[in-house]
């Protein structure tokens, strides 16, 4: 600091430093600690990140890649493609292995090829509202071949992509196909039955919209199973959001897809060995299989379930499909109000004075009449007034729980 007239201050000049209040430091100090605990938190945190997969080459499906949840064969009867399967489910596992929740996401399916023959039916664009952080989800699309010789042995490729609010889009692995092959029927595959969870609840069948219901079917196959194997109900994905699936094999353990690949199938049309295994494996014998399904439309939906795989070198299908179950599903279910006790005044007796007869000098008797009391203000009916009660919320800054010192 220099004096009037630029001179400097001469060594025995003090230069005391500008104090400042307690009370200012306090302030400070306590705004820096709402930021440091509101804030501090947050933009720490990390996002969500999603992975998406379909039917990878199993060589090259790194351990964070979600597995394929749907075969890339699909398929037409061999001897008269107007019986026979031609609805297949094509999907995706998408899977989050950030540590936020995503929020809104929204699935596609596109076709990055053309073939008349092969086509979506149903929704091309599916969502979910959220994904936590560790959570997968799978989106199935419904796709439908046309019934006539000229569709054997054609394909078209396709992607599914994914996306997120704030988030990038993922696709599955390109370049992938549908192929059509050439369905044998065989009676070595059955389904043996299809309910509710439990078996004796009927009313999976008879759903509204909005509703979550479980359905379990039983089927069989070859009693040490097939290399490859697909078993599934054929749901629209406009009507059913299949949330998840769970199987169990006589033979070959569990399963969480309703797509087997027990002998690592490779589904790389660039590659010398396309559509064949890279392993060995089976999975197979008596198959349960739990669906969790949202349901999505009103409507009247016949359903069945189509069981099919890959041995030895040809294809195979159940030889009862077409047999079906119907599911009606009504509008969404009105809320039931639970009715709740209404408090009210309990009467009292009034008080009244009772006529008495006064003696006066005359025979002739006065009536006294009688008294309503005045009870005052604040009292009705005898019984003191109601009051509406005031619930007051403290808002409370606080870091997100797991948050570090």
């Amino acid at each position: 600091m220099f004096e009037r007239g630029g001179k400097r201050p001469s060594h025995d000049t003090v230069v005391r430093p500008t104090v400042r209040s307690s009370a200012a430091i306090a302030w400070v100090g306590a705004l820096c600690t709402l930021i440091t605990v509101c804030l501090a938190p947050s933009l720490a945190a990390g996002q969500a990140n999603l992975t998406i997969s379909t039917m990878p080459p199993p060589a090259a499906s790194p351990p964070t890649l979600p597995p394929p949840v749907t075969w890339n064969v699909i398929g037409l009867d061999s001897n008269d493609v107007t019986v026979g399967p031609n609805f297949f489910l094509v999907g995706a596992r998408v899977c989050n292995i950030g540590n936020q929740t995503a929020t809104n996401l929204v699935s596609n399916f596109v076709w990055d090829s053309t073939n008349t023959f092969i086509n979506l039916s149903g929704a091309s664009t599916l969502t979910a509202s959220s994904l936590a952080a560790g959570a997968c989800t799978d989106f199935y699309y419904n796709v439908v071949v046309t019934r006539t010789s000229s569709a054997y042995d054609t394909t078209r490729s396709f992607q599914i992509t994914v996306t997120a609010d704030g988030l990038g889009t993922v696709s599955t692995t390109t370049p992938r196909e549908l192929y059509v092959e050439h369905l044998i029927s065989q009676n070595r595959n059955s389904v043996l039955s299809f309910t509710c969870s439990p078996p004796s609840d009927t009313s999976c069948f008879t759903p509204a919209v909005g509703d979550t219901v479980t359905y379990i079917s039983t089927s069989s196959t070859a009693t040490n199973g097939y290399e490859q194997l697909e078993d599934f109900i054929n749901f629209p994905n406009t009507a059913f959001q299949i949330v998840s699936t769970s199987v169990t094999y006589g033979t070959g353990g569990t399963n969480t897809k309703v797509y087997s690949d027990a002998c690592g199938w490779n589904n790389d049309p660039t590659s010398p060995s396309y559509r064949s295994c890279s392993g060995t494996g089976k999975q197979g014998g008596t198959v349960v299989t739990t669906y969790v399904v949202k349901i999505l439309s009103t409507g009247t939906y016949n359903v069945g379930e189509l069981i099919y795989d890959f041995s030895g070198s040809s294809y195979h299908y159940n030889s009862d499909f077409g047999s079906t179950i119907t599911i009606t599903v009504s509008s969404p279910r009105t809320p039931t109000l639970t009715p709740t006790a209404t408090p009210s005044n309990t009467p009292t007796s009034t008080p009244t004075s009772t006529p008495t007869s006064t003696p006066t000098p005359t025979d002739t008797p006065t009536a006294t009449a009688s008294a309503t009391p005045d009870f005052g203000p604040g009292v009705v009916n005898g019984g003191p007034a109601t009051r509406d009660a005031i619930r007051t919320t403290a808002l409370v800054c606080s870091p997100p729980a797991g948050a570090g010192a």
